[in-house]
């Protein structure tokens, strides 16, 4: 059985999502999912190539005040905000900071 762990949710008209399906079976390894309702601007395209192996190429437009808050979320979920050289305890960049 999976449940969806919610990294981050906006309150745009974009309806910006972000999230992991954890299952109780693995230690979160999974992938993430992105989802976008009503982007600004989306493409989508797939090309063969040398090997005749299909590649996708997906490029989607969100404001940046969203995508700044989806990267806090995500690196607050995992831990990196040390791996950014940022501080450790309560300080901004922590995950138990209350940065907004």
């Amino acid at each position: 059985m999976s449940t969806k762990e919610w990294i981050y949710r906006s309150n745009t008209q974009y309806e910006t999502t972000l999230f992991q399906e954890v299952s109780s079976d693995d230690d979160n390894v999974n992938t993430a999912t992105l989802s976008i309702e009503n982007p600004a601007k989306f493409s989508v395209s797939y090309s063969e190539n040398n090997n005749s192996s299909a590649m996708g190429h997906l490029i989607v437009e969100i404001p940046v005040s969203v995508l700044d808050e989806m990267a806090i979320a995500w690196c607050k979920q995992r831990k990196l905000q040390g791996a950014l050289g940022g501080p450790v305890g309560q300080e901004w960049g922590s995950p138990d900071a209350d940065y907004k």
